[in-house]
């Protein structure tokens, strides 16, 4: 992932390892090591303050700022297939295998409030991909199947 100003560049790794490198010097600027937690993803934040990344093995994706405070968001069960960060930052979007997608409010200091759980049912098979639009008002979800269906992203029972 691209940090927005274009400077860091994160590579998430399937040996529990992330990296934030330092595009101009071409150096690792911090390595973080999350044992028994591979990362599959990864997403700056627009602001560029903090990133999430998410886990296949732990079923949990990590909120992180950038001098590597971590905080797990713990919620799904089973392998997280997508995530997405709102244009303003506040809002982080997982989705998992488990059918559900769950939104974490991020506040300052670090941290995110209890998430809210979206229900399965009203779309079919698994999340592939999830985008917040530039308003931060509708969430784009695409399936493996090949349906995309927006939503209210305050109200998942509307479609839009």
């Amino acid at each position: 992932a691209w940090s927005p100003d274009g400077q860091q560049l994160l590579t998430a790794a399937i040996n529990d390892t992330l990296r934030l490198w330092d595009v101009k010097r071409r150096s690792v600027r911090r390595t973080m090591v999350r044992p028994n937690e591979p990362m599959l993803d990864a997403e700056f934040s627009p602001d560029g303050r903090f990133f999430v990344t998410a886990s296949p093995i732990t079923y949990h994706a990590v909120l992180f700022d950038t001098a590597g405070t971590a905080l797990p968001l713990v919620g799904h069960k089973n392998e997280i297939l997508a995530l997405a960060v709102d244009p303003g930052g506040r809002r982080i979007v997982t989705a998992a295998r488990d059918a559900g997608i769950w939104t974490w409010m991020r506040q300052q200091p670090l941290k995110a409030t209890l998430p809210a759980r979206w229900d399965g049912a009203l779309w079919r098979g698994d999340v592939s991909a999830l985008a917040v639009s530039p308003d931060a008002r509708t969430l784009a979800i695409g399936t493996r199947g090949g349906a995309v269906v927006s939503y209210a992203i305050d109200d998942p029972r509307r479609v839009v």
